[in-house]
């Protein structure tokens, strides 16, 4: 009985004890809890929060206390427990801190090590040689580490070491803002005004910019994109990406907050950005315009295609159906050449054109203006005529024979016979002796022309339209005069091959002309000379079937000798 009495009691005076216990360690927790809700306020970034000495400071201490100003560096005993000032090596328990707060009792600042942790760009500023190692004999730098704020009691402060100016107080409160925007948490910083400076990375909307000039009351920035070259991203590389800046298009913004800075600017890449500013700028690319058919020319495409010029390899036109309808609208196509027609739109046409394409102010108007320039004040081009159009050449050296067109600075130029490399292309003729043998009928050779001006151009062109306004010779002009050896249809035997015959037809300076038979029976009129010793005569063709081989001549041959002689052999029978 009195055993479970004494028990009772027992239990009673554990639960007295233990709730009392509780509230004992919940008042501390509480008294705790208001201390660190203090420091938080300051920076929650301090690491001995709660750290109290339990040393009492001398006279000398606290009047050093008393002259201390914010942005000094300032010796002082490392303000950490005794048994971890104990684990410090000797030689590092006293070190410099640079004050950034001042409170009625104590200190707050961060501490410097000439031998720092692992730290990132943005979590330490660096004072270059600023300690001497006697040891060694060389200037060491001393790194003030952003990542660990520490209380400095009075009785831990030693001496001032030095004064820090302004600039450079400023400029550590930027680099801690930016550390703090970075880790999104407030951490202990001087109280002041964060002033904004030329090469500031700013993040804004998921994106960096770079802010480089303030006008008109705005912020001038340029966007930091990802990638570049090696070299650059060296300037540019956040969260561990190359990145460099994008100078084509400035960003502007009324006004900046603070709160997005998360990198100051540095020398190094200003200057890298000043030097990409003032490199002169690359000369733009002359666009290449050349014409591959003549302006105007109608292209069997879908819809078809008026042709006018190509630029840099691409062929530009306007939409035939459009143009119809007065709308002139510049279309790229891809040029095909067997899809191009002998449909020639004349220069007074294209001239409307062009002046229609510059009127909407296109991107290729320069060079329409020159164009239209060349129509207007360009009636004939300097082009002189030693023989007349179509006149036939034959070099007296090889023979070879041409179809005369025109002379421009004292070079004649025209067509290869019976050439398939230089069809339809105008080549300069180099022979010094030529003999003229004939002339092309202007009917034909202005067909001719027509196919030739696509890749001859003006010159061409002009001579046909010389030729349309009669200011140049014509077929009326041309006469020739001719002897007969023979009557016309007489028929002339080869003397060693009697099967191979001939009819006769006219003679022209001692030169006799001739048609193979068989060819003419075979609808092929042409008319060829040939030596007339070489054959005999082998009688006569009744006249109808004269006249069917003379007709036939009159309506294929091209040349204006042969047209004219065989016309006149025509009417005489």
């Amino acid at each position: 009985m009195n055993k479970n009495i004494m028990g009772y009691f027992k239990s009673i005076q554990t639960f007295i004890r233990s709730f009392f216990y509780k509230q004992q360690k919940q008042t501390k927790q509480n008294k705790c809890t208001l201390q660190q809700e203090k420091y938080l306020k300051i920076g929650a970034n301090i690491c001995n929060i709660g750290f109290k000495s339990k040393h009492a400071y001398e006279d000398w201490q606290e009047d050093i206390f008393n002259h201390i100003s914010v942005g000094d560096l300032v010796y002082c005993t490392m303000p950490v427990t005794d048994k971890a000032l104990k684990a410090i090596p000797e030689g590092h328990t006293t070190r410099p801190f640079l004050i950034v707060k001042k409170g009625r009792d104590e200190l707050f600042g961060y501490a410097c090590a000439t031998h720092p942790k692992p730290l990132r760009s943005y979590e330490k500023h660096i004072f270059t040689n600023e300690v001497y190692d006697s040891q060694n004999a060389l200037y060491k730098d001393s790194v003030v580490q952003f990542d660990c704020a520490y209380v400095i009691p009075i009785a831990y402060i030693q001496y001032i070491y030095k004064e820090l100016d302004e600039y450079c107080v400023r400029q550590i409160a930027r680099e801690l803002k930016a550390y703090a925007n970075i880790r999104r948490k407030a951490i202990l910083n001087f109280d002041m005004e964060i002033p904004i400076h030329k090469g500031d990375i700013f993040k804004i909307n998921k994106s960096y910019y770079y802010f480089n000039e303030k006008k008109d009351h705005k912020y001038e920035m340029y966007k930091c994109i990802n990638g570049g070259e090696l070299i650059d991203s060296k300037y540019f590389r956040f969260k561990n990406i190359p990145r460099s800046l994008d100078f084509s298009n400035t960003y502007t913004f009324e006004d900046i907050d603070i709160n997005t800075l998360i990198e100051v600017s540095c020398t190094c890449r200003n200057d890298w950005v000043n030097k990409q500013l003032n490199k002169p700028k690359p000369k733009e690319k002359k666009k290449q315009y050349e014409r591959k058919l003549t302006p105007g020319t109608i292209i069997f495409e879908e819809p078809w295609i008026i042709y006018l010029f190509d630029c840099d390899n691409i062929s530009y036109g306007i939409d035939y159906n459009k143009f119809k309808n007065h709308i002139c609208e510049l279309i790229e196509f891809k040029l095909n050449m067997d899809k191009a027609t002998h449909i020639v739109f004349t220069e007074q046409q294209c001239a409307s054109i062009y002046k229609a394409l510059i009127e909407q102010n296109d991107i290729h108007s320069d060079y329409l203006k020159k164009r239209l320039n060349s129509i207007e004040n360009t009636l004939l081009l300097p082009y002189e005529l030693e023989y007349p159009v179509g006149t036939i050449l034959e070099s007296r050296f090889d023979e070879i024979k041409y179809v005369y067109l025109y002379t421009y600075n004292k070079k004649k130029f025209g067509l290869k016979i019976n050439s398939k490399n230089h069809k339809n292309k105008v080549v300069p003729i180099h022979a010094k002796e030529l003999d003229v043998v004939d002339q092309l009928r202007f009917e034909c050779m202005k067909e001719e022309l027509k196919i030739v001006q696509k890749n001859a151009l003006d010159f061409v062109r002009n001579i046909l339209r010389d030729i349309d306004q009669n200011l140049i010779n014509h077929d009326l002009e041309h006469s020739i005069s001719f002897s007969q050896k023979y009557p016309v249809g007489t028929v002339l035997s080869c003397t060693y091959n009697e099967s191979e015959e001939y009819m006769y037809l006219y003679t022209i300076s001692d030169t006799h002309y001739a048609i193979y038979l068989e060819d003419a029976c075979e609808g092929v009129y042409i008319v060829e000379p040939i030596i007339i010793y070489d054959y005999k005569q082998n009688g006569e063709l009744v006249d109808e079937d004269t006249k069917e081989i003379l007709t036939g001549i009159l309506e294929t041959t091209q040349r204006l000798n042969t047209y004219n002689c065989t016309k006149a052999l025509l009417e005489q029978l």
